[in-house]
């Protein structure tokens, strides 16, 4: 059968599709090979590879659109629950010396990053509720602010681990979230990521467990491709060890140097309960 005066369908079958596929009428020259030949296509592989590369393409232009409104970036991609909307270090609670030390160090941090460009991870650790993840959001707000205000506006995005391998579980079965690919090309793109409370989803309900495997090798992959990531976590040192491979770990405290800050055994739970 002849289709058009370019080539035409041969009685060979696909073997992925089961299509006949199409022969040019002409033999074509190619560098990599000495003699002219025939070309031999499955039609539905074709359109395949079209559809896979325009997809591509729609979504690299996409991701460059968000990232070049850094400064919006963070409200619209940034994942923030209800009670941490007014989060800020205006509505950050000064109430002893440890809440001092904790506010310094996250003004110290914002120096460290905007004034001075300063690269490397950086780590907030301690138990739950003192506070952590307000000091969290307070950082990357106002660095957010920070370099809008001089007119070179930074992506900076802020997000609870257990909440992004939550939206990327979403997509296995569905349309819902982002695929791990689709957040992997985001996260490792922004200049400043923040992640809120590493090891919880890991480790709620699950005793303290190693973490599973995808998950690792998604942070791994993460932080192994990043230079600024402020983490903070309710894990010391050797319950990241227990949870987390070493060679994670690693990648985990990657240039933290003095950008660590750690709470006290005794800070005070902000979040007690009344009884």
């Amino acid at each position: 059968m002849q289709i058009g005066n370019f080539h035409h369908v041969t009685d060979k079958l696909c073997p992925r599709h089961q299509t006949y596929t199409w022969q040019s009428n002409d033999k074509v020259k190619a560098i990599d090979r000495k003699e002219p030949y025939y070309v031999e296509v499955c039609p539905v592989c074709v359109q395949e590879k079209i559809d896979k590369e325009l997809t591509e393409i729609t979504g690299e232009a996409v991701l460059n659109a968000e990232l070049s409104q850094t400064y919006d970036l963070f409200e619209r991609k940034s994942i923030i629950t209800p009670k941490l909307q007014s989060a800020s270090y205006k509505t950050f609670t000064v109430s002893g010396e440890i809440d001092k030390q904790a506010k310094d160090f996250g003004l110290w941090l914002n120096e460290y990053y905007f004034k001075n460009e300063g690269t490397g991870n950086a780590i907030l650790q301690g138990r739950p509720g003192v506070g952590k993840s307000h000091l969290t959001l307070a950082i990357a707000r106002k660095l957010n602010e920070d370099w809008k205000a001089i007119k070179k506006p930074k992506s900076v995005l802020f997000i609870p681990v257990n909440r992004l391998f939550q939206t990327i579980q979403a997509s296995f079965n569905k349309s819902d979230g982002m695929s791990r690919d689709e957040m992997m090309k985001l996260l490792e793109r922004v200049d400043y990521l923040f992640l809120d409370d590493l090891g919880k989803e890991s480790t709620f309900g699950n005793h303290g467990n190693e973490a599973s495997n995808w998950k690792q090798e998604f942070l791994y992959e993460l932080l192994d491709m990043r230079g600024k990531t402020i983490i903070n976590t309710n894990l010391n040192g050797e319950q990241l060890k227990k949870v987390y491979d070493p060679s994670l770990v690693s990648r985990i405290m990657d240039g933290v140097g003095k950008n660590i800050f750690v709470y006290p055994e005794h800070a005070e739970d902000r979040r007690k309960l009344p009884f």
